[in-house]
């Protein structure tokens, strides 16, 4: 795959987006991205500690509020040189909200509903008036500031169950639509490509760090550590080292390629980056809380939950190569396809089978997969360089 990439770069077809010129990420935003390290564990933790569709539903709520803020923030810095006085300022601005945020989050849908909706609209407002400014008036960030903020402050105010989760669960689909509806005014913006892709690339590196946390933190107070727990820890860092090559040997170069070929740099950002990236962060979360179970105790059986998630979790994450993959081109990725039912049907067919067993079930497909993609490019359906010259 990588050959192919690398013919279609050098075969001289130019971009036709008209693209800033390329600054290496600043190092105020990696600091940006320590705060969403402890955000994502804090996530993982919601789904551990209410198990069930509930459990779901107040994280998957709460992670489309924390990864619209990442994503806002990440967007905007791609736009503009953030190395200046003011920009590093309001960097670390937002990050401390950021982190105000992430410290709310386990008690959200609790005694700090209110914290967490005060500190995303804080967070938001801040990018509003540091970077996009208040004309023109259409953007997402003014959504935020006068729809989606407002509405996480009143659903604070309302009794958790269910009023918070339907006043929550509108706001972020305000967020989350934001950019669809606004999306012809925002074809004329002029993206950074490697930069923005870079930061979404370091987004699932973040991501990804959360599963290495689920398969140490069982072990850490262990008196005893045997050799099934090695064995489980050996399949679950070989399913984490499988899922980053599907993303990193190639993906991100797909990506890159995709946003210089199309005519509007933003139907990449929304549909690839902003949309795409929230699916792919939400897989790794679900594996990581899989790992937590499996890791504790190897020999037992998972039971549905953590069998399902990891399963699931890994299908959402090929899954959405699938996706991409087949609105640029309206082409099959075959392997990614055959990666992504695979792990469902072994997540379902896992719950009985002790935890070690399931866990290198699903960790062998996608490394086999992976090997298919560097074998057969073209028989695994991976994109050609001459669809990046179209």
């Amino acid at each position: 795959m990588s050959e192919s990439f690398e013919s279609a770069e050098s075969s001289g077809s130019s971009a036709r987006t008209p693209l800033l010129e390329h600054r290496p990420v600043d190092t105020s935003m990696l600091f940006f991205d320590l705060v969403f390290v402890f955000a994502v564990t804090c996530l993982s933790d919601v789904v551990r500690g209410e198990p069930g569709w509930r459990g779901l539903l107040h994280a998957g709520i709460l992670l489309t509020i924390v990864y619209w803020l990442w994503a806002g923030t990440t967007v905007q810095a791609s736009m503009r040189d953030v190395s200046t006085g003011r920009g590093r300022l309001t960097v670390f601005a937002v990050a401390l909200d950021a982190l105000v945020l992430a410290i709310a989050i386990p008690e959200a849908f609790g005694s700090r509903g209110l914290l967490f909706a005060l500190a995303y609209w804080v967070g938001r407002s801040l990018i509003l008036g540091s970077f996009v400014g208040l004309r023109p008036i259409a953007t997402p960030y003014h959504r935020s500031a006068l729809v989606s903020g407002p509405l996480l402050v009143v659903g604070a105010l309302a009794p958790p169950t269910p009023w918070r989760e339907i006043i929550w669960g509108a706001a972020a689909l305000v967020e989350v639509t934001a950019l669809w509806h606004l999306r012809s005014r925002m074809t004329a913006i002029r993206y950074d490509a490697e930069h923005v892709v870079e930061r979404f690339g370091a987004l699932i590196l973040i991501a990804l760090g959360e599963t290495l946390v689920a398969i140490g933190t069982p072990l850490t107070g262990a008196e005893h550590v045997g050799w099934e727990q090695g064995l489980v820890v050996a399949a679950a860092f070989a399913l984490v080292a499988a899922l980053w090559w599907a993303y990193f040997h190639h993906g991100d170069r797909f990506i890159l390629m995709r946003f210089k070929q199309v005519d509007a740099g933003t139907d990449v950002v929304r549909s690839i980056l902003a949309y795409g990236h929230l699916v792919l962060v939400a897989g790794i979360i679900l594996v990581a809380v899989g790992f937590h179970a499996a890791v504790d105790d190897p020999q037992e059986a998972l039971g549905p939950g953590p069998s399902l998630l990891l399963g699931c979790g890994t299908a959402l994450f090929l899954a959405e190569f699938v996706l991409i993959r087949w609105n640029a081109f309206r082409a099959v990725y075959r392997s990614k396809l055959v990666g992504a039912l695979g792990a469902v049907v072994l997540g379902a067919a896992g719950a009985a089978l002790p935890a070690l067993v399931t866990v290198s079930l699903l960790s062998a497909p996608v490394v086999a997969i992976d090997a298919w993609e560097i074998l057969a490019p073209r028989s695994a359906g991976m994109p050609r360089p001459e669809e990046f010259r179209a």
